[in-house]
């Protein structure tokens, strides 16, 4: 009798552990973990302006459906087509809602390239995009343009390293 008392607790400890086992199992895959959802970043710049403006640089970062309001380095990069050993890096500032700007005046007529550095919740993305300034002669074409890309690699690429402007 001892056994079959013994026997019975065992099967049903099993499958109140199964059930919730179950349960946790279920729950986990309706939703997708927040870290396997990308961070993005959506430019809301001018693409022409006119030498001597100061233009508006701002982005707005988000990660799913949701704003991206603790980015831990949002930085601006910019410089002339062709001449990129000499661009700038700006910082910027955080005014709500996932959106990150900054100010930049556009001296010469150039096409300019903008890139963000935005470090935010474990990942590093950099998107890029271009500004005219003027009518610039357009012939000569950068060589290596695509250097926009994508680091997710769960830790802070920016910790590890020294920006001085360049």
């Amino acid at each position: 009798m001892k056994r079959s008392l013994f026997g019975v607790m065992i099967t049903s400890l099993a499958l109140v552990l199964a059930a919730c086992s179950f349960d946790i199992n279920n729950s986990e895959d309706e939703e997708t973990p927040q870290s396997l959802i990308p961070v993005e970043a959506e430019f809301n710049i001018e693409e022409q302006a006119q030498p001597g403006d100061e233009i508006t640089l701002e982005v707005e970062v988000t990660q799913g459906d949701e704003a991206v309001d603790d980015a831990h380095e949002v930085l601006y990069e910019v410089w002339m087509e062709n001449d990129k050993e000499h661009s700038e890096m700006i910082e910027s500032t955080h005014d709500g809602d996932g959106i990150y700007s900054a100010t930049y005046m556009v001296e010469e007529e150039a096409v300019y390239f903008v890139q963000v550095h935005i470090t935010a919740r474990g990942t590093h993305v950099m998107p890029r995009m271009e500004v005219t300034v003027g009518n610039p002669d357009t012939t000569e074409v950068e060589e290596g343009t695509d250097e926009s890309q994508d680091h997710e690699d769960g830790h802070d690429q920016n910790d590890e390293e020294d920006h001085d402007g360049h």
